[in-house]
């Protein structure tokens, strides 16, 4: 029995099923649209924290570089540079650079003349600043070009293992704001890397700080500095009071523009809303699954079962546990409208039930009926199948049976020969045997009009030698 044939199941499966899908692309796309909602909100606000800490982090070495910009004893000794000797410029320079590195803690801190172009550190005269030959020294005309009080810059630190450095170049003038040089000092760039860091691996987002053109100025990731662009941003100095977001498929962009460092901050959500971020989401609807489809298995086999008992129920004799006449005109009307091959049709029928029922009560007649069904079955079980056709009719169908209808007849008879029962001391039964290879061409219709034929003149001859006392 294939309970997916049944239409009405077929279609609640079909309704089930969609259901379930329909369910689980809905909530997929709420909770998408719930999460990214929360996440955008999040990382706002993580913008904002992270937004002041950087200024905070920032502002200390800018002001300290404007500090000394506007220092008399370096104004008033880059204007006299010339009146005293090398060694005493870089004594004096040194001696003042290595308080502002000692007292802020700075990893460098640095001071041009545009005069001499003498470059000098906390450590002393480091080199002269020749922009047209040395292309490291570039930094330095590019600023000045600029004409800005201050200038952030990324690079490496030649004073120090070329670690990556971000410089506070600040430009230095007199009252008539003529040009005396830059200094600056010069912020690790480790310090913004563990900022950044943490805050990444806490809340699963990727943090960088960008000039106008999108260059990374600070990263998590050293490969990334003055190497990598961030493309497709919306970096707009003009709403540099808002907080910009942008959407790319699953991902977020929130910049920032960052007035005082002339820079953005960028932050990017790293999580696959369309994977990890749902796996919780799959997960249950995984269970969801191996329970819809346990409650539907059970359900289908209880269907199955239920199935199976009301149609054995329906096709079963309640007397004989044979089979009935509704499974009987059944496989009788799946045989109808041609020609069959290779059936052997038997009709049986108990003669003397009348007698017995009125002599010795139904207990006995049922006794007979149970008799003659036990007998069919023992000689026919395994060869075809058994009706009782109601009252005293019986009918078996077979298959294939190579044995010849009066074989059939005498072992059948032998067998019934050899019944005893309680109240019934003997059974007896006319039976008609045909078979349709005996026949060149016959329908069902004959076959059986043929076999109860052959039955009712064994019937006959029964009673007849009832009459004239031979049995």
């Amino acid at each position: 029995m294939n309970i997916f044939k049944d239409r009405q199941f077929g279609l609640a499966f079909f309704l089930i099923v969609v259901s379930y899908i329909a369910s689980f692309l809905i909530s997929f796309q709420l909770l998408r649209s719930v999460t990214l909602d929360n996440s955008v909100q999040l990382t706002h606000v993580l913008a904002t924290r992270i937004y002041e800490e950087i200024n905070n982090e920032l502002s200390k070495p800018i002001n300290v570089s404007l500090t000394m910009a506007n220092d008399l004893f370096m104004i008033e000794r880059l204007q006299e540079e010339d009146k005293y000797s090398h060694e005493e410029n870089v004594e004096a320079f040194r001696t003042y650079l290595s308080r502002i590195k000692k007292g802020f803690g700075y990893e460098a801190a640095f001071i041009v003349s545009e005069k001499s172009k003498n470059y000098y550190t906390f450590q002393g005269f480091n080199k002269v600043v020749d922009v047209e030959n040395d292309a490291h020294d570039i930094w330095y005309k590019l600023f000045i070009d600029k004409d800005v009080t201050y200038d952030l810059d990324v690079d490496v630190n030649e004073v120090k293992n070329n670690n990556w450095t971000v410089f506070f170049n600040t430009r230095i003038e007199d009252g008539n704001g003529h040009l005396l040089g830059c200094c600056g000092v010069g912020e690790q760039m480790d310090n913004l890397q563990e900022l950044f860091y943490n805050i990444e691996r806490k809340h699963g987002v990727k943090i960088n700080l960008v000039n106008g053109d999108g260059l990374v100025q600070v990263d998590v990731n050293e490969i990334n500095i003055e190497n990598s662009v961030l493309d497709g941003l919306n970096l707009s100095k003009h709403n540099s009071e808002e907080y910009v977001i942008e959407y790319h498929g699953d991902n977020f962009y929130v910049t920032k523009y960052v007035e005082n460092l002339g820079w953005f901050l960028v932050i990017r959500n790293t999580e696959n809303f369309t994977g990890a971020a749902y796996s919780q989401l799959f997960i249950f609807f995984l269970i969801l699954l191996v329970v819809l489809l346990i409650i539907l298995g059970v359900s289908i086999y209880m269907m199955m079962k239920g199935k199976k008992t009301l149609v054995k129920a329906s096709n079963e004799d309640k007397l004989t546990n044979m089979l009935n006449r509704n499974a009987y005109e059944t496989r009788i009307q799946g045989l109808l409208g041609h020609s069959i091959r290779n059936i052997t049709f038997v009709s049986i029928d108990v003669n003397g039930l009348k007698k017995v029922n009125d002599t010795l009560g139904h207990s006995a007649g049922d006794e007979l009926i149970c008799g003659a069904a036990q007998c069919i079955r023992s000689y026919f079980g395994n060869q075809g199948l058994c009706y009782r056709l109601g009252g005293d009719e019986f009918a078996v169908i077979l298959s294939n049976c190579e044995h010849e209808s009066q074989q059939i007849i005498n072992e059948f008879h032998e067998l019934v020969d050899q019944w005893q029962g309680t109240y019934v001391k003997k059974l007896s039964i006319s039976m008609g045997v045909v078979r349709s290879s005996d026949y060149e061409s016959v329908t069902i219709e004959k076959l059986v009009e043929y076999a109860d034929m052959a039955m009712y003149r064994e019937k006959e001859a029964f009673y007849e030698k009832q009459k004239t006392g031979q049995c």
